[in-house]
């Protein structure tokens, strides 16, 4: 079970065994740590269903966190030392590095296009040597949302691609660590930051995409994503973006996401397209099979957090994913 803390319409739900009593009838009766100011005798409104009870608490609404957290950017790393990279799956060895750049926002090369169609393009390309390049180095890697960018030579065996697939994979458990994209400089290599350790340091799978989607909807004015492994895809809806949620005899999650409150997106997710389904609607974000596997069961865990009456809405499932 759980309590939500909706932000901007200042209320909080509080899901409690139904057999619970007496009701409660004031705020020091409900046990909800958000971190809320309120008085003990506040008046509460209990409605009672059949699997669970629902408490209703007003509160004053808050300023939501409209910042996006980018895990492991540049500035996270101490450029005097060398950081080791290593697979999260069997902490191979994979690189190391000293020196990192962030990689710019993903509507650069919009920009760039619009700068084209200002100038005497040939005549500039022919002055500045080309167009801009982002091109890691032996020493020198980058920062993008979801993925650090590595040069070649500075991987274990000076490592690349599979010939015949767009997959990085570790080559002591051949787990898949990373996917080319086509607007990469064809000198580098992709390594997700959810399947890496980084000083013996690891990202939860839940923060990089949740990363990368807040991201996305920010740039786009989307809303919806369809996340994919190429061979499954999962329909989620981002609905809420920030909703703190106490977790209460949750285990499973909370041996995960130890502290309180968490910080989540609340979803609706589908395994089926929607029946208005409209591509021009929808961004794919494609996911490396484990990656999806864990964003998938976490989904699926965290709907079991609510009561079997609010765990759908209408054709969607309702499911948690925590956020930096």
């Amino acid at each position: 079970m759980l309590s939500e803390y909706l932000t901007h319409v200042g209320r909080v739900n509080v899901y409690l065994d139904p057999n619970t009593t007496p009701h409660p009838k004031r705020v020091g009766d409900v046990p909800c740590s958000l971190p809320l100011s309120l008085r003990k005798d506040e008046p509460v409104v209990a409605i009672k269903r059949a699997d669970t009870l629902q408490v209703v608490i007003a509160c004053s609404p808050r300023i939501q966190n409209f910042d996006i957290v980018v895990p492991w950017k540049a500035l996270d790393f101490d450029s005097k030392r060398e950081h080791v990279v290593q697979c999260s799956y069997c902490t191979a060895q994979l690189a190391t590095f000293s020196s990192c750049r962030d990689l710019p926002s993903a509507n650069w090369q919009e920009l760039m296009d619009c700068w084209a169609c200002h100038v005497d393009f040939p005549a500039v390309l022919a002055k500045n040597g080309g167009m801009p390049a982002f091109s890691p180095t032996e020493h020198m890697s980058y920062s993008g949302t979801s993925f650090l960018l590595f040069h070649p030579n500075s991987l274990v065996n000076s490592q690349s691609y599979q010939s015949d697939s767009p997959l990085y994979k570790c080559s002591s458990c051949q787990t898949a660590l990373g996917i080319q994209d086509e607007h990469d400089v064809s000198e580098s290599v992709r390594l997700d930051k959810s399947c890496i350790l980084i000083n013996g340091s690891r990202i939860h799978p839940s923060y990089v995409v949740t990363s990368e989607l807040l991201t996305l909807r920010e740039l786009n004015a989307i809303h919806k994503f369809c996340l994919t492994d190429q061979s499954n895809t999962l329909y989620v809806w981002c609905f809420t973006p920030y909703l703190p949620v106490t977790l209460f005899n949750s285990p499973k999650l909370t041996a995960s996401f130890q502290q309180s409150p968490i910080i989540t997106i609340k979803t609706f997710y589908a395994y089926d397209a929607p029946g208005d389904f409209d591509a021009q609607d929808w961004l794919d974000i494609k996911l490396l099979p484990s990656v999806f596997k864990e964003i998938k069961d976490l989904l699926e865990l965290t709907t079991q957090c609510f009561p079997s009456s609010a765990q759908k809405f209408g054709f969607w499932y309702v499911g948690l994913l925590p956020r930096l």
